[in-house]
């Protein structure tokens, strides 16, 4: 158990290197509404929403769990 709490950790200070370096944009979850689920895979669903006070439609990519190896998460993403 003790080791999934370290890749939890790691993975997130490297998801906040990657938004502090620019190479990942952070959007609040509470930015967006109307959310409608378009598809799913092996580690994450994809939603449309419109952004808030906007008509302006964004894919939203949901990670369904936390320990996928930043790279992937850059893949995906980028």
């Amino acid at each position: 158990m003790p080791q999934i709490l370290v890749k939890s950790k790691d993975y997130l200070n490297g998801l906040k290197r990657s938004i502090e370096n620019d190479e990942i944009t952070y959007y609040d979850y509470q930015d967006f509404n109307d959310f409608s689920e378009v598809g799913s895979g092996g580690f994450s669903s994809v939603y449309t929403a419109n952004w808030k006070y906007t008509r302006s439609k964004f894919a939203i990519k949901k990670f369904d769990r936390i320990s996928i190896p930043m790279n992937d998460v850059i893949n995906e993403v980028g």
